[in-house]
């Protein structure tokens, strides 16, 4: 079918799965069940991630790779890149390219061609000439000053209540350690906006006093901070990661 259009819708109709659903089969001939369509992965790494899919008979829960053609597997390099090891299914328009992994594993794939419905394409294609850059243009001017500020009020009050429950969560979990408290919250906000959850889990793992004794040895807190994270390595060899290592 021709479909002249970006990748980006493609990733839209899986993600609200508007397709044809019925019999899915990989282009082996296996069933596909989906039973977790995934969350969208804006940053780099595989298009869906945390989705449950079901092949033949084995349940799966990894991650969702879309494109256009089953050939921009190869051309984007996803062959050679370890981050797409963990890539269950690859759904495509259509092709048939034979996918590996950068493991030398065989990828299964889907293919949507005959799954789309033209009608909807065409209405899209309608509405994607006639939308205005900003989707509200038009009737912004309707609203009022008062309902604005208002609005802005409570997007403020909302933002203060989140950031101060996970504060209390961190003084419930450390007895009340408000220098605790503190660190955690300053290590989560250095990790914004892509890995705060994994800076917050470092700030948990230290704690605070006993970088306050290793205030004047930064050798020693670099060594206390790749130690925490899980990063030394038998494999690296260099004198300036040894010497962490045996601080």
């Amino acid at each position: 079918m021709s479909f002249p259009y970006s990748e980006d819708l493609l990733q839209f109709i899986w993600e609200f799965q508007l397709y044809n659903q019925d019999g899915l089969k990989t282009t082996e001939g296996d069933s596909i069940q989906i039973i977790k369509k995934g969350l969208l992965n804006t940053n780099s790494g595989p298009d869906f991630e945390n989705s449950i899919v079901k092949i033949g008979n084995q349940t799966f829960y990894r991650s969702i790779e879309i494109h256009k053609n089953t050939t921009e597997w190869s051309s984007h390099k996803r062959h050679e890149d370890v981050a797409y090891n963990n890539v269950i299914l690859h759904v495509c328009l259509e092709g048939s390219n034979h996918c590996l992994r950068q493991d030398g594993t065989v990828l299964k794939t889907l293919l949507l061609s005959n799954r789309i419905n033209e009608k909807a394409l065409k209405s899209y294609e309608l509405l994607t000439l006639e939308k205005p850059f900003v989707a509200c243009e038009g009737s912004i001017n309707q609203i009022s000053g008062f309902d604005v500020s208002s609005w802005l009020d409570r997007v403020g009050i909302e933002k203060l209540e989140a950031r101060s429950k996970s504060i209390k969560t961190y003084l419930d979990l450390f007895e009340g350690n408000w220098n605790q408290a503190f660190f955690i919250t300053l290590c989560k906000s250095f990790g914004m906006p892509i890995n705060s959850d994994a800076f917050e889990e470092l700030g948990k793992k230290l704690q605070f006093e006993i970088l306050q004794k290793l205030q004047n040895s930064l050798f020693q807190i670099e060594s206390l901070l790749v130690g925490k994270m899980g990063l030394f390595s038998a494999d690296k060899q260099d004198t300036y990661y040894s010497g962490l290592q045996n601080v």
